[in-house]
């Protein structure tokens, strides 16, 4: 069995020869992210190339909130606000006026805060939507040529936010929640442009031949507690339903990421009708432990995830290894799962122990495989 078929029987609730264990946020690859990574995470990322079943996540150009505006005079600025802050702004002249936003970074703490949206107020919004529509129809050579390099050793995989995530986009996160109360309709109506705008980008993909999986991300923005079970039905199980559904029709298998307490909100995740949810975080991250969430989706769901970054960071390799293989037996005797972590390593440099711990996760699916 290929790597590839690996993964592919797990994202669709089967179980393979063994577990599946991915590494998010390694890409052995993708030479521009190997050039740009510390000589430290060399020895993760040939361990990764060679001993895990490669999911490589592939940004597609999407222009702005789904719209090519390449037509409109834009740009970007970066300002040092001090020796750790840097403030980077972009800005957007719109057939009404220029419209903005500006993000703060702490090289310190790795973190980015908004500062200033794109849309703070009604007439932000009346500029936004003054932008003439143009469909994004994106160049997907890069796309083709890192999915034949990855070949049978994997997947590479589109990751595209969902309707949700561009009204997060103009609003932040402070400003949806306000506006998900005070312009409820404002934000349906949002809602509904960018699904068409999402469904005709989704379908020019699997048109041109974008698969065998698909990722949606952003449906996080939409749960508690800043946002209620009723915000996540109508803003995103409404929306990601047909979209999903479209991507079925072409054989394509979907992927949502989505962190935090979805225990409420797993019915709506059914009702989407997604094949696997990334990460799945059991106490104290998220409120549903591996065995609950089985009993409720059965393997209609595959659970990509597992692992949480912060162990990897934080334990030892046999806390690591011990860790794995209690969610193996929890949550993968009857397939649908692939382990993974929650995130993204993070470090600028990689230690000596984080590697012995990514070798430790890894090397645990196969000593469960020799054991079954």
């Amino acid at each position: 069995m290929t790597r590839r078929e690996r993964l592919l029987i797990a994202y669709r609730g089967g179980m393979p020869d063994r577990t599946p264990v991915a590494i998010r946020g390694v890409y052995p690859f993708n030479p521009e992210w190997v050039a740009r990574k510390h000589e430290s995470y060399a020895p993760l990322i040939d361990y990764v190339r060679e001993n895990t079943d490669i999911v490589e996540l592939f940004g597609l150009p999407r222009g702005f909130l789904l719209n090519d505006i390449s037509g409109l005079p834009q740009g970007r600025e970066e300002h040092v606000l001090d020796g750790d802050r840097i403030a980077y702004s972009r800005w957007i002249e719109t057939p009404r006026g220029r419209i903005d936003q500006v993000v703060d970074y702490s090289r310190a703490q790795r973190l980015s805060m908004v500062r200033k949206p794109w849309v703070e107020t009604r007439d932000d919004l009346e500029k936004v939507l003054s932008i003439p529509e143009r469909s994004v129809r994106p160049d997907l050579s890069a796309y083709r040529e890192r999915r034949a390099s990855i070949g049978e050793r994997g997947i590479c995989l589109p990751e595209i936010p969902c309707a949700a995530s561009f009204v997060h986009e103009l609003l932040d996160t402070e400003g949806l929640a306000l506006w998900s109360r005070e312009e409820r309709g404002t934000v349906l109506e949002l809602l509904d442009r960018f699904n068409a705008r999402l469904m005709a980008y989704v379908r020019y993909l699997l048109e041109h031949g974008v698969g065998p999986v698909l990722a949606l991300l952003g449906e996080e923005y939409i749960t508690p507690p800043l946002h209620s079970p009723l915000d996540f039905q109508e803003f995103v199980v409404a929306y990601d339903k047909p979209i999903v559904e479209a991507i079925h029709e072409y054989g394509v298998i979907c992927r949502i990421h989505c962190h935090g307490r979805i225990g409420r909100l797993l019915d709506g995740f059914l009702d989407i009708g997604v094949d696997a949810l990334h990460p799945v975080e059991e106490p104290p991250m998220g409120d549903l432990t591996l065995q609950s969430f089985r009993k409720r989706a059965g393997n209609r769901i595959c659970i990509k995830g597992g692992v949480q970054i912060g162990d990897l960071y934080e334990k030892n390799a046999a806390e690591v290894a011990a860790h794995c293989r209690g969610v193996i037996e929890r949550a993968g005797r009857c397939g649908a799962l692939i382990l993974a972590p929650s995130a993204s390593p993070y470090w600028p440099e990689l230690t000596p122990a984080m590697f012995d711990n990514y070798r430790a996760m890894i090397d645990s699916v196969h000593e469960c495989e020799v054991s079954r």
